[in-house]
């Protein structure tokens, strides 16, 4: 069901090394748009969009997302603190990865 709500997200994830102005701008709105609605998900609001991406982006944004939520959840409930720094590193090694395949940095 994740997987369903993940494969909809919007996204057109853009690897230019070369951007005009404009395509600079464009880019910039669809990563704000993919922190935006991964916000939504991780605080567990509905999110309904679809997704352009490959195969290996697509992996890696789902493992970005849950383990972000998953973090979210754990901090909100104060108790287990050696899972808290095991779920930020793992948080911090997909978000390397994710930004290597996208070239977006991931902010949440």
């Amino acid at each position: 069901m994740e997987e369903d709500l993940l494969e909809s997200l919007l996204v057109n994830i853009y690897k230019h090394t070369c951007l005009n102005k404009v395509g600079k701008d464009m880019n910039i709105e669809k990563e704000n748009m993919l922190h935006h609605v991964a916000a939504k998900y991780i605080l567990g609001e509905d999110v309904n969009v679809s997704i352009n991406a490959n195969d290996a982006q697509i992996d890696c944004l789902y493992e970005l997302l849950n383990i972000s939520k998953q973090l979210k959840e754990t901090l909100d409930e104060q108790k287990d603190f050696d899972k808290i720094k095991i779920l930020v590193k793992q948080k911090k090694q997909l978000s390397n990865k994710f930004k290597s395949l996208t070239g977006i940095k991931w902010r949440l």
